[in-house]
């Protein structure tokens, strides 16, 4: 390929391009902080290539790559379509961006170098685990639709405690005030919690948690355990079945607006899911905690929907 009149050049994979303008490969890499030089060549990643072509700053050398359509398959799989959306609508803010395999590491314009946020770019049917999630505490997603829209989210761990207690030292199954069906309960009014159960004139009728608790009976599944886990930090916890969800929780009273929406998380979920989920408890003026056990321990995730690159987690490295 022939570099005509010397021009500054860019390199992307195997694809060259000269720098337009006049330009030199140095002034695009400060400019639009894309890159790096060797010597008077700028080395570039498929996305900043693309970026830059997009803004008219590059052009390539082999006339056959003439248009989008060729450039964009020349240097993309179909695998970073979702990621190349959130990485041109990034830019656009005016950032720095470190391209890593899964994830960018972004810092805004004037900023230190030694603050960063972790993006990570997810397709709207894109799957995930518990355990992915729980690993991007202090990250923020870039959830892409396929009609390019980009909404963020960050997410956060979540430290649940409420002002309740419940005391059960007294057997109230064996004085007769509360009476096992299967694995839900029937109890006498005023003799559990006020909080508990549905109540009908003088019998509370006891879901399979709220039996477990009172009866001390250990049952070894996820809803259960989380359940009695939110119980034991104090929180009221009520079904969360009008809201589409396993729990809703309050820290102090039933006569407050209950803060918290908790799920139990599937081992694996699609993003939509988790993007539903979120704009329901925002429109309820709830926090949406996801929960689920590692290793054996209840593990609460709060996924939140934010606004642009100024609500973004961000972290120190020194």
């Amino acid at each position: 390929m022939e570099n005509p009149n010397n021009q500054s050049i860019a390199i992307c994979e195997k694809i060259a391009f000269h720098v337009t303008n006049g330009k030199s490969s140095l002034y695009l890499h400060n400019k639009y902080s894309v890159g790096r030089v060797d010597k008077k060549t700028l080395i570039l990643k498929p996305y900043e290539a693309i970026y830059l072509y997009l803004r008219k700053r590059i052009k390539p050398l082999n006339g056959m790559l003439n248009d989008e359509l060729s450039i964009f398959s020349a240097l993309i799989q179909e695998s970073d379509i979702h990621k190349l959306r959130a990485y041109l609508e990034l830019k656009e803010e005016g950032t720095k961006i470190a391209i890593e395999p899964d994830f960018f590491n972004v810092v805004r314009k004037n900023e230190k170098q030694s603050v960063r946020r972790i993006v990570v770019p997810v397709r709207e049917n894109g799957r995930i685990t518990f355990q992915w999630l729980s690993e991007m505490v202090g990250s923020n997603v870039a959830s892409v639709d396929d009609d390019g829209d980009i909404t963020y989210y960050a997410i956060h761990s979540a430290n649940l405690t409420g002002k309740n207690s419940i005391d059960v030292t007294q057997n109230i199954e064996e004085n007769g005030e509360l009476i096992p069906i299967g694995a839900r309960g029937l109890g006498k009014k005023g003799k559990v919690p006020a909080w508990m159960g549905d109540v009908l004139d003088q019998i509370t009728f006891l879901s399979e948690q709220e039996l477990s608790i009172l009866t001390k009976t250990e049952r070894k599944d996820v809803v259960t355990r989380i359940y009695r886990d939110l119980v034991n930090r104090g929180m009221i916890v009520k079904t969360g079945f009008k809201y589409g969800c396993t729990f809703r929780a309050y820290e102090e009273s039933l006569e407050d607006h209950s803060e918290y929406l908790i799920h139990i998380a599937d081992d694996i979920m699609e993003w939509y899911e988790i993007s539903r989920a979120v704009r329901l408890a925002a429109a309820v003026r709830k926090r949406m905690i996801f929960a689920a056990t590692i290793n054996e321990e209840p593990v609460y995730v709060e996924i939140k929907r934010i606004k642009n690159i100024e609500e973004f987690n961000s972290s120190n490295h020194i």
